[in-house]
């Protein structure tokens, strides 16, 4: 698993890419376009994300307040005990 604290200032651009492991995100304060489409074609929304392995996804600040953070996790999360994730 790995982790990212992301900061963008007001149109800064975490550019497009993917991940060969699904990644979770979750904003925590700020204003934010996110760019993803998944498989069936419907558009990725809302505070907290989640791109599934191999789906192509881009994330631009909106205002300067922009702070967000991100988790790669791979069979890692699967085999660990809810209560070690937990912390």
């Amino acid at each position: 698993m790995s982790g990212v604290n992301m900061r963008l200032e007001a149109g800064g651009v975490c550019e497009l890419h993917w991940h060969k492991q699904a990644e979770w995100s979750y904003m925590l304060r700020g204003k934010a376009r996110i760019t993803a489409v998944d498989e069936a074609g419907s558009n990725i929304r809302g505070r907290c994300f989640y791109f599934p392995a191999g789906i192509p996804h881009s994330i631009q600040g909106l205002n300067s307040d922009v702070k967000g953070a991100s988790f790669c996790s791979s069979s890692t999360m699967v085999r660990s005990r809810k209560k070690t994730l937990s912390y």
